[in-house]
């Protein structure tokens, strides 16, 4: 999928809006420059990790003033799509383990149209095959339609319902989300290689902000970037983990997105001293 492999590099999996993009020093995104330049310097194997799609990913954020570099992978619309970079092509072995879940969009649409008429679908799910996404007031929704969708056949075998950031809630197939794409990623290129998968997870670091952000960070081994900026719900996440697991993801208190991401990368071993570059020209 992607002319580089990350069987022997450092990985990094991020999510982007506010975590690696910090939209509150737009227009200038200076720290963004400054992680930028030491990724350019640095042998990373990088994958964005977003609720947006790849193709918003590079209009919006690469193409656009944050000017993010191009990833080694795209995992986009909350881990319901991957897609190699810099050609978009989408991951049709991933598109069909999707589809084995039982997923059908317009039968999930109907109901929750009939149930939840109030319910403001977010505009960009239309072309999206294995996503619906709502705005919603309050987690009291979110819970309302797990159980409809349970009680209509549609249960935590078929469908993973996401709240997050307080308002957004994300319906994708339960095979879907930020967490089991990284995984289905490390795991097919790890038996590529012929290693376990552990042995990328080990060298993986996941980045975010929001409860959707947990998925990733929960899986086995892999190292975890709570920026400090984060949302309750992320942080609520993080407290009820236990110790051992809070050794390995760290909320990085004061360090908002991408200094947060920095910080990280530096305690991994991962790219050379911030404060070295810090002295640098952008």
């Amino acid at each position: 999928m992607t002319c580089r492999s990350f069987a022997d590099l450092p990985i990094l999996c991020s999510d982007l809006d506010n975590t690696l993009v910090d939209h509150s020093e737009a227009p200038e995104f200076t720290e963004l420059r400054r992680l930028q330049r030491l990724l350019g310097n640095s042998s990373i194997f990088l994958v964005y990790n977003s609720g947006r799609s790849a193709h918003d990913i590079v209009s919006d954020l690469i193409h656009g003033n944050a000017k993010l570099r191009m990833p080694d992978l795209f995992i986009g619309k909350v881990g319901t799509e991957i897609c190699s970079a810099p050609s978009l092509q989408p991951d049709t072995e991933w598109q069909n383990h999707l589809d084995s879940f039982g997923w059908n969009k317009e039968r999930i649409l109907g109901l929750l149209v009939d149930k939840f008429p109030t319910m403001e679908r977010q505009r960009d799910d239309q072309d999206a095959p294995h996503w619906l996404g709502f705005t919603i007031q309050d987690a009291a929704t979110a819970v309302a339609v797990r159980n409809a969708l349970k009680k209509e056949g549609f249960g935590e075998d078929r469908v993973h319902v996401i709240h997050s950031h307080g308002k957004l809630l994300d319906i994708v197939p339960a095979g879907a989300g930020k967490g089991n794409a990284l995984k289905f990623v490390l795991e097919r290129e790890a038996n590529r290689h012929g290693f376990a998968c552990s042995t990328l997870a080990q060298r993986t670091l996941c980045c975010g902000d929001s409860g959707n952000d947990c998925l990733m960070m929960a899986l086995d081994d892999v190292h975890g970037c709570v920026v400090g900026n984060a949302d309750s719900d992320l942080l609520s996440w993080l407290e009820m983990q236990t110790a051992s697991t809070k050794q390995r993801i760290i909320h990085y208190r004061g360090e908002r997105g991408p200094r947060a991401v920095a910080s990280a990368l530096i305690r991994l071993g991962f790219i050379e001293d911030y404060k070295e570059h810090m002295r640098a020209k952008i």
